[in-house]
């Protein structure tokens, strides 16, 4: 009986002993392989966010560059009338085209910033361009061609509308190095039609002096008016 009782106790006790090695496992403890199969898909995750992202990203400047982004769409100059023109408004920023700089400006800021007068700024309000509207509506016609091999830019005019109601522009700089133009920030071939946009609103000097520049007139001296009060303006005597 005795033996009997023994041997029960010592089952008991390696029952026991067994069941006192095993640790349970902490709520929320995830498998060594199931971790890894979780860090797997996160990377994929992340993954795909990223191209997408960098996708979007492409999209935003192509649409950028294209000038038909929400808030910055070109002007519909197919759809003026004597309505919605009135609130366009015509900026001309124009240097001598047989003007050689030291240094030329590259870039629409460099020009209107450093390279133009304030008081030389040419603004044509509404009432002026209404006049014009036939030729201003012949812009949505042109078949623009992007130029394939960009070149330094060596600016002389740019020019800009701009509608102050939808903020909506419509921009052109004249020319790279091969003669190009830009367009909306978008670099194409010479257009004539965007010379004759701004020839009416020039002075007299400065529209023959374009179209010399461009070949359509001989190129000759123009007499430039000099203002006599003026003539010692900045001289110093030694």
């Amino acid at each position: 009986m005795r033996i009997g009782t023994l041997r029960c106790v010592r089952r008991l006790q390696c029952n026991s002993k067994r069941k006192s090695t095993h640790i349970p496992k902490p709520i929320g403890f995830i498998d060594e392989k199931v971790d890894t199969e979780i860090r797997a898909e996160d990377k994929i995750l992340v993954s795909l966010l990223l191209v997408l992202a960098l996708v979007a990203v492409l999209l935003i400047v192509l649409l950028w560059q294209r000038g038909i982004m929400p808030g910055n769409k070109p002007i519909e100059f197919s759809r003026l009338n004597e309505s919605n023109i009135q609130n366009l408004t015509l900026t001309i920023y124009f240097t001598e085209p047989f003007s050689t700089f030291k240094i030329p400006p590259k870039t629409v800021h460099q020009l209107i910033t450093y390279y133009v007068p304030e008081n030389e700024v040419i603004v044509i309000k509404s009432d002026e361009l209404c006049k014009h509207i036939d030729l201003l509506k012949q812009i949505d016609s042109v078949c623009l061609k992007p130029v394939e091999e960009k070149k330094e830019l060596h600016l002389r005019i740019y020019y800009e509308f701009l509608d102050s109601k939808t903020k909506r522009r419509y921009s052109v700089s004249m020319w790279s190095q091969q003669g190009s133009m830009g367009v909306n920030g978008v670099e194409v071939h010479e257009e004539e039609l965007f010379y004759n946009v701004i020839l009416p609103f020039l002075a007299e000097n400065q529209a023959q002096e374009l179209e010399m520049f461009i070949g359509r007139k001989p190129i000759e001296v123009l007499e430039v008016p000099v203002d006599p009060e003026n003539l010692w303006q900045g001289y110093t005597k030694e």
